[in-house]
């Protein structure tokens, strides 16, 4: 009698009871009882009468049975499908965790290696192969006295006064320094620069190694700043050391014929790189 039936499979929640069967099971003994109880019939006698008010009886009794079974299979199937969904969120869950661990655990690797290129020159390439890269990205290659300059980054968009300087030892690239340059005497925008390259490598390699802040102290204001900066007087460099020699280096601060910038240096060890 009854339509509905217990989960298929509580801990998946595959189950299939609807509270309507329950319900027309209550409709449908309500209706029958109802006929077998109405008024009798001229030809219906005392036994006739008897007999359909039992038959009521039994049939109210069935299909009540049937429905409450009912109702308990939905309420079992609801039960099951609300703990199938709990199960799943904290199974998803696992597996972020997982990921996330996995991804850490990656980064942390990656970061305790340390870097084995810088701005897309790979340490060790030949220096043609290096050239070459520059002038793939549509940049211009300058010959210097240790290697050569790169008019931009390769591999990222072009920026008004960001180039790169390649060093170059025996015939090899040893390492790369970005500078970025600007006109600006904004000194809270060169603040804001370098905290946004800080940031950038703070979230590959981790926390730096050494951090170095020279600021007199006549030079904590604006353009007493910002001179300051430009004369030498103030400097400010993070560095990232790796055994071996390997090093990544983040400074603000002026060099002499070189003028105010913000430079990023990735330096294999194996090569004086410039101060």
């Amino acid at each position: 009698m009854s339509f509905s039936r217990p989960p298929d499979n509580p801990r998946d929640g595959s189950c299939h009871a609807s509270v309507g069967f329950p319900a027309a099971d209550l409709a449908i003994g309500a209706g029958l009882s109802a006929l077998l109880l109405s008024p009798p019939g001229p030809g219906d006698n005392q036994q006739t009468q008897n007999a359909g008010r039992a038959l009521a009886v039994v049939t109210a009794l069935g299909f009540g049975a049937s429905a409450v079974a009912g109702f308990v299979a939905h309420s079992d199937c609801q039960d099951a499908k609300r703990n199938a969904k709990r199960e799943a969120k904290r199974q998803a869950k696992r597996r972020w965790l997982h990921a996330m661990d996995q991804r850490d655990l990656a980064e942390l690797r990656f970061a305790q290696r340390g870097p084995g290129a810088g701005w897309g020159f790979a340490f060790g390439m030949p220096e043609e192969q290096a050239r070459s890269v520059c002038a793939w990205s549509g940049y211009r290659a300058t010959p210097e006295p240790d290697g050569f300059s790169c008019s931009g980054v390769p591999g990222r968009v072009p920026a008004a006064g960001v180039t790169v300087r390649v060093r170059v030892a025996d015939g090899r690239v040893e390492g790369a320094e970005l500078s970025s340059r600007s006109d600006s005497n904004d000194a809270a925008l060169w603040l804001r620069a370098f905290r946004a390259y800080h940031d950038e490598l703070q979230r590959v390699w981790r926390n730096p190694d050494d951090t170095h802040v020279v600021q007199p102290d006549a030079c904590r204001k604006g353009e007493a700043f910002l001179d300051c900066l430009r004369s030498g007087r103030a400097y400010r460099r993070e560095t990232w050391r790796w055994p071996g020699g390997r090093r990544v280096v983040l400074e603000l601060g002026a060099r002499p014929g070189e003028g105010l910038a913000i430079r990023v240096l990735y330096d294999s060890g194996r090569a004086a790189a410039p101060r």
